[in-house]
């Protein structure tokens, strides 16, 4: 998942989403709504933000998503512009407000004492590594 493929239109992003948070007028509501409608990468992040899919329960359930692109040479020299994406396969787990707030007031380290904890018990974390390969290229 990537917010803005294209490094251009980061300007027209901020300014749709400054407006639409900020309590703006309902035009500067429809215009954040219009943009994310329009690009198909920044429509999937606002479901994915807007999905309830909270407070992640641990590091293991988390789902990542890489920032830089990468380039992947093949032996005969022809490259792929790329960025990678990881998958849990332990699935998604979230807390509650409620819960998140008992953990992290008694313990702040909660997740990487959890995922040190089960990588002692023997349950080891697993993510299926992918990579997005139609990065934009200026």
């Amino acid at each position: 998942m990537e917010a803005i493929p294209n490094p251009l239109e980061l300007g027209v992003f901020s300014d749709s989403l400054l407006s639409l948070f900020a309590g703006c007028s309902r035009e500067a509501h429809d215009s954040a709504y219009d943009f994310l409608s329009q690009e198909p990468s920044a429509l999937n992040l606002l479901m994915m933000v807007m999905a309830g899919y909270g407070i992640p329960r641990s590091y293991r359930h988390m789902d990542g998503h890489g920032v830089h692109t990468y380039r992947l040479v093949t032996n005969e020299g022809a490259t792929k512009l790329v960025k990678w994406h990881w998958t849990s396969l332990q699935g998604k787990a979230s807390f509650l407000w409620e819960e998140a707030q008992a953990v992290g007031g008694k313990n702040s380290d909660f997740h990487r004492q959890d995922i040190w904890n089960a990588i002692e018990a023997g349950i080891y974390p697993e993510w299926e590594v992918c990579f997005l390969n139609n990065v934009f290229l200026a």
